[in-house]
């Protein structure tokens, strides 16, 4: 796999994630936030820590090899377990769940809006049924257990359709979560800066680029006291480091990094082919 391009467009298919990307009878895809790259970043900083702490205990050092394709396939163990085991390949399923019913994306009130809802139990699943109007559902034999829902799932994810339309994803959110029955809208992206938990929580920070200008970058996803953690600055530029790299790292002399950049090895000049 040496001639392959190594990041999330190309690490998710190679670890068997995309497999179950889809919906039923479609396409494989990817989740169009490639996190195996940060995931696997995630992986190397643990295995970083890991390593300077042998090394204050011991005063040995280590050697680190991590595969961005072997850390992805830990995000889908279960299914390669239950591959391994029954030798039958997992179907792309959607939003679909094995242990909850109703688990779905619905639409609501509004231009492409919708709601997330997962029913953990028969009481949440009653209670859902409280809400939309129709307590008789409950006790329907084609719903009244987590196994009968799952049997027909299309008809189940039908009718919480029918009642979430009559709503927007703001109304339906609170009159779930008010019951505990989790739930929340799918926002669209460029509403997540200003969404209320996340501004609260300082999640977002403005980053200023200087090929785009300032622009909210998604920050640390977790918050430590004493040490809080900031976005230290902007992504790299192409070839951006390159040059402070290769000499004052590795110690090369500035005429042959400079010969590296005349030949194409490096640079900051995208390198288009004839």
């Amino acid at each position: 796999y040496s001639t392959y391009m190594g990041n999330g467009g190309t690490i998710e298919p190679m670890s068997g994630i995309s497999s179950l990307l889809g919906y039923e009878g479609g396409p494989p895809t990817t989740s169009g936030v490639m996190h195996t790259d940060p995931f696997s970043g995630a992986m190397a900083t643990a295995a970083l820590l890991i390593a300077l702490h042998h090394r204050a205990r011991t005063g040995e050092g280590q050697e680190i090899d991590l595969s961005q394709q072997e850390t992805s396939i830990g995000l889908i163990a279960d299914h390669v377990m239950s591959y391994t085991m029954s030798g039958s390949i997992p179907p792309r399923r959607g939003n679909y769940s094995d242990a909850m019913a109703p688990h779905n994306n619905y639409p609501c009130k509004g231009d492409d809006s919708w709601v997330a809802i997962a029913v953990r139990s028969d009481d949440e699943w009653a209670t859902l049924c409280q809400l939309m109007g129709h307590p008789e559902l409950a006790s329907d034999a084609r719903f009244h257990d987590l196994p009968s829902r799952l049997d027909n799932v299309r008809h189940l994810d039908e009718l919480v359709s029918d009642w979430t339309k009559l709503h927007t994803e703001d109304e339906v959110t609170k009159l779930a979560q008010a019951k505990l029955i989790p739930c929340a809208p799918v926002y669209k992206s460029h509403e997540m800066p200003n969404h209320p938990q996340l501004e609260s929580r300082g999640f977002f920070q403005s980053v200023t680029h200087p090929d785009t200008g300032d622009y909210p970058y998604a920050g640390v996803s977790w918050r430590l006291s004493r040490t809080p953690g900031r976005l230290g600055g902007p992504a790299p530029r192409l070839g951006e480091h390159s040059r402070i790299v290769l000499e004052r790292l590795l110690g090369m002399e500035s005429g042959a990094v400079d010969d590296l950049i005349a030949k194409g090895v490096t640079g900051d000049t995208p390198k288009l082919d004839d």
